[in-house]
């Protein structure tokens, strides 16, 4: 599992900015799913699987902190829920609809 998140880094990370993210900030969630979140802002996440049982159930109700952790992964943290927090791959900006 860790050699196919390291070639995801080395493939995806290597090519893809987050404009105007350094350290940290907060979002207003605006759908998830257990597997994808989008911000109200239009982020784009993919929760990375296998990083214990509350992964398949992670799904914020309102408020993330989003952290930059390396290459193309971010930290996501649920502040509405015991600050849970589950590493997310970066999928780009969508227009909010």
């Amino acid at each position: 599992m860790r050699v196919i998140l390291a070639l995801i880094f080395m493939v995806l990370g290597s090519g893809v900015a987050f404009a105007g993210i350094q350290g940290c900030y907060d979002g207003k969630v605006r759908t998830a799913n257990g597997a994808d979140v989008s911000t109200a802002a239009g982020q784009e996440f993919k929760i990375y699987p296998g990083q214990g049982p509350h992964t398949a159930t992670w799904m914020p109700l309102d408020r993330l902190s989003i952290c930059r952790d390396k290459a193309n992964a971010y930290r996501l943290t649920d502040l509405n829920r015991k600050h849970e927090q589950v590493l997310g791959l970066y999928l780009g900006a969508v227009p909010p609809s």
